[in-house]
């Protein structure tokens, strides 16, 4: 994987590439949570593609623990789903 960022204000980038090895099987649960805060970041930046606030919460809901954090992310998702409505 590689990742290139810049802070907010910054000019500089900053680069790290990591090798990753397919281990097969199902991806965990934390891999899946991000991967809805990830969707829902891109939908609401407007990047081109197949972003869905519905799937963002599907899945985000399907690997809920009892952690506050992931909590207020999920009653996020669905204040973004009210104000598009």
């Amino acid at each position: 994987i590689s990742l290139r960022w810049k802070l907010p204000e910054g000019t500089t980038s900053t680069a790290i590439a990591v090798p990753v090895h397919d281990k097969g099987g199902e991806p965990s649960t934390d891999f899946r949570f991000a991967s809805a805060v990830a969707e829902f970041a891109e939908f609401l930046r407007g990047t081109p593609g197949s972003w869905s606030l519905d799937r963002a919460l599907s899945t985000a809901q399907a690997t809920a623990t009892t952690d506050p954090q992931r909590q207020e992310f999920i009653d996020l998702i669905r204040k973004a789903q009210q104000l598009r409505r």
